[in-house]
């Protein structure tokens, strides 16, 4: 059900009073309720002005996406109910995050995301039709997934996020592992995902740690994470590491892999000379964005 439709439902005396730039509006006359089609959109630079600000007002807010301020206190409650903000006295705010908890999915999802598409299009660059591809969980493969439209290839996935937007490329095919379910990944893990894993080959991997750097390698926060990547890069003829320049240099609980036992860096990070010729020495090529 559409966004319009499921609205209608809901509010039986709408009416469409406008049409502007492809976007209908409509008013319940009863209550004052509008709606717009475009909530994904609208969800989108709420979350990014949230995250550049820290806070948001519903006032602002309203006035930002000429929208009215009972539809921004209908998506701020939506986004609080799904955990990516907090709902305050006429806006909001970003939740708070305790030390050593993974940040949900779907807020992460919204950050970095430029840096993130570059490093997508840049790994992309580095695939070929046919190859049988594995792919790690997190955001920045999400995006690396979206990149993969015009590829013919067998791709596995280990996070559902990255299989649903696998589902809709015609020339993919998808495979899973079966697991038990990280709910704040939407990934797969377990004694029994990586045991599938570990049965399959695969051309390429690509992988994204939660931090990475040259002294402490690839990292990851969660052990049943760890051993995925982990079985990830076993299998894999290549392994690829997207890093974008906020996780460079840095080191989580537990670590992945060494740096030297992969093949391709793809990172927007301002690499030292120092780091460039240890990445070398490795046998690492270094691709920079």
């Amino acid at each position: 059900m559409n966004i319009l439709s499921h609205a209608y439902q809901k509010h039986r005396h709408s009416k469409t009073i406008a049409v502007r730039s492809n976007i209908e509006l409509f008013i319940c006359t009863s209550c004052g309720y509008d709606e717009r089609v475009d909530q994904p959109a609208r969800i989108t630079r709420i979350l990014s002005a949230l995250h550049e600000h820290g806070q948001v007002t519903v006032s602002q807010l309203a006035a930002d996406l000429d929208t009215s301020p009972m539809t921004i206190r209908r998506d701020l409650g939506d986004l609080d109910a799904q955990g990516m903000l907090r709902r305050t006295h006429g806006g909001a705010r970003l939740p708070e995050v305790r030390s050593g908890v993974n940040t949900p999915f779907a807020v992460r999802e919204h950050e970095h995301v430029e840096s993130k598409a570059r490093l997508a299009a840049a790994a992309r660059q580095l695939l070929r039709d046919d190859e049988l591809i594995a792919l790690d969980s997190g955001t920045t493969c999400a995006h690396v997934a979206r990149t993969f439209f015009d590829l013919a290839a067998t791709v596995t996935a280990v996070s559902l996020p990255v299989a649903a937007i696998l589902a809709t490329a015609d020339d993919i095919e998808v495979v899973m592992p079966g697991g038990t379910l990280r709910h704040d990944e939407g990934s797969l893990a377990g004694p029994a995902t990586t045991a599938y894993l570990r049965s399959l080959n695969f051309d390429v991997a690509i992988i994204s740690g939660c931090g990475t750097s040259l002294d402490r390698g690839i990292t990851s926060r969660d052990p049943l994470e760890a051993d995925v990547k982990r079985a990830l890069i076993e299998r894999a003829t290549r392994s690829i590491v997207v890093c974008d320049r906020n996780k460079w240099g840095t080191a989580s609980f537990i670590q992945v892999a060494e740096l030297a036992s992969i093949d391709v860096l793809v990172t927007d990070a301002t690499l030292t000379a120092s780091e460039q010729n240890l990445l070398k020495q490795h046998n690492v090529s270094v691709v920079t964005v």
